[in-house]
This record gives C-alpha cells, structure tokens and sequence, in this order.
C-alpha cells in the first residue's frame, strides 16, 4: 500500500501557472452554474415585461445560435392595432408607467376627521405619495436584470419627440433586455469572474490547479 500526501492551496497560493489552470478548470462549471442562477432572474423580469407591456414574447433566444426575440400584443390588448401609429405611443406609456416605477413618500401630517370611536380627536394620521419623487431601481423585480426596463421609461420621450411608435419602442426595449442578457452569460465564463467566483466560495486546489474535493 502507498500512502500520498497531497498539498492543498487555496486559489491565491497557487502559481501564475497553476492560477491559469484553476481558472480554465473551473471555467465550464462556474460559468453553467452562474447562467442558471442568471436565467431565474431573467425569467422573471421577463414576465413582469410581459404582463406589464401587454405583449407576449412567443420566441426568442439568447447566445448561439443568435440571440433575438419575436413577440405580439395580447389578443385582448386595446393597443394591438395602433401600434403603428406614433401619436398613441404618449397613451401606452402613460398606461405602463404606474407599474414602472417605485413611488416615495415625501411627508406626513395629521387631517381633520370627524371625530369617532377610531379617530377620538377628530385627526387621522396620513402619508402623502409623492408624484414627483421616485425611483426606478431596478422597478419590475428587484434585480438589476430588469435594468433595460429602467432606462427606457426614464427616456420614453426621446420616442416621443422623434415620432417613434409604440412598436418601436417595443422592439428597441425587448432588443436591448436580450443582449444584456446576452453580455451576462458571456461575463459568466470570463476570467475575471472565474476567479472572483473562485475566491468567494474559498475552493481548494492541488498543486498544479486542480480542484480539490476531498
């Protein structure tokens, strides 16, 4: 019987070389792992987009072959058959624009009531919404996936002023959420995420940059 001893590393004690090797060994498994967490999100927001825009993306996808995205207006939708014209473009973002957003409270104060068993000194306690404080951070989810949606309402009017339509808009919004969606799965297998990825879950490496499980 043989008995050997292997030195175990942490990533930044490995050499240049082994370093490189870690990386290029982990790549396959980081980088599938961080698309799938990735995909949850983008699934997400693009429900939200699709309940929210009243449209249905029927197809689509996202890295090779290419990516693109195909969608329609929902057959109940009262937008579907004036999408073309840009006076009505103003319209529709009116209507989505109170889902986009995250309203803030700016003041509170006491009003006058009548007075009752629930309001014995005739004042009720209130907060006003604010119309013209708020913000978009990360509006649909929560997550920065659905940033596109963000920087589209913020200029809605850029389409406006240029007579764009509301398929335009549309097109541009879904064209750009799918390539960012795009540049995250290929950040998922880069280098530097690799290893970023690497240091925060503290994997262990044999010499040469293989990784240890024992």
């Amino acid at each position: 019987m043989r008995t050997i001893t292997l030195n175990i590393y942490q990533y930044d004690e490995l050499s240049d070389t082994a370093k490189k090797n870690a990386v290029e060994n982990m790549r396959e498994t980081i980088g599938s792992m961080l698309c799938d967490f990735d995909a949850d999100d983008y699934r997400s927001a693009l429900e939200k987009i699709q309940k929210i825009f009243e449209i249905q993306v029927y197809d689509w996808c996202v890295g090779y072959p290419g990516t693109y995205s195909l969608w329609r207006f929902n057959e109940n939708s009262r937008f579907s058959t004036i999408s073309n014209e840009p006076k009505f473009l103003v319209r529709y973002l009116d209507a989505v624009e109170q889902y986009c957003r995250k309203g803030r409270f700016y003041s509170s104060s006491f009003r006058k009531v009548p007075v009752d068993k629930e309001h014995p000194a005739g004042l009720d306690y209130t907060k006003r919404n604010s119309k013209v404080l708020f913000e978009r951070n990360y509006c649909l989810t929560g997550s920065w996936t659905s940033a596109v949606v963000d920087d589209y309402m913020e200029k809605r009017y850029e389409y406006v002023r240029k007579h764009r339509t509301i398929k335009d808009f549309i097109d541009d919004m879904l064209h750009d959420f799918f390539k960012q969606w795009e540049r995250d799965q290929e950040y998922n297998y880069d280098d530097e995420n690799i290893e970023e990825t690497i240091l925060g879950n503290t994997y262990e490496f044999t010499e040469d940059g293989t990784r240890y499980k024992g």
